[in-house]
């Protein structure tokens, strides 16, 4: 049976969690183009998440601090932005904008 001190220490770094979390969210396109990103990720040490269908990608959750963000879209190239600062406050507005690839020349 939990006594009134484990309950607080079990329930407190949830309830102190609740509203401490930051969100970084946003695009990704090709330069004047208008393509779904198939298989493209976003990711932060801690995480994860694949880009939707529409192109936009949301990681929730994280901690506040600044994170370094990588966007891996097979095919077309990878991006690193850094030191990018996640607050409680507002979520962060973050797009990706990819150079078309280069055709590739046969001969």
């Amino acid at each position: 049976m939990l006594t009134r001190l484990s309950w607080i220490f079990f329930f407190l770094p949830a309830f102190l969690w609740a509203g401490s979390s930051g969100s970084i969210q946003g695009r990704l396109s090709i330069e004047g183009e208008r393509v779904s990103p198939k298989g493209a990720k976003v990711s932060v040490k801690e995480k994860t998440v694949e880009v939707s269908a529409d192109g936009t990608y949301s990681l929730e959750d994280l901690f506040p601090k600044k994170y370094d963000i990588t966007v891996e879209w097979p095919e077309i190239g990878t991006q690193i932005k850094t030191d990018v600062e996640v607050t409680t406050q507002d979520p962060v507005m973050l797009d990706f904008v990819f150079k078309p690839p280069k055709p590739l020349i046969k001969n």
